[in-house]
């Protein structure tokens, strides 16, 4: 299960692209139009791959409360200095925005 293994030094995580779209400069965009909406229900699927220097560091996000309650996993924010930002950052830098972990995202 996904809580044993964010319990260690090393994770594979995979999301789905939640209600937010990420343009090819990196900006982010909640969907606005409903068609699209109904497309971001169905996003497209994608792994992270983190590691992080000792069990005490955090990975970088948090979840909306609201969701989590319903026992859903919804990327609220993803925080600074942290193997996710680390993460995004290097993807950012290659281009490749799209991977980036963003708000609305759902860990599954």
């Amino acid at each position: 299960a996904i809580e044993e293994e964010m319990r260690g030094t090393d994770v594979l995580m995979y999301f789905r692209r939640g209600c937010s779209v990420v343009g090819r400069s990196g900006e982010v965009a909640p969907v606005a139009r409903p068609e699209l909406e109904a497309e971001a229900e169905d996003g497209w699927k994608f792994s992270v791959h983190l590691r992080r220097k000792t069990i005490d560091e955090g990975w970088g996000f948090a979840f909306d409360s609201k969701a989590f309650d319903e026992h859903q996993r919804v990327v609220s924010k993803i925080l600074s200095n942290t193997p996710l930002a680390k993460h995004n950052r290097t993807l950012a830098a290659e281009g490749k925005h799209p991977f980036c972990v963003v708000q609305g995202d759902i860990l599954l």
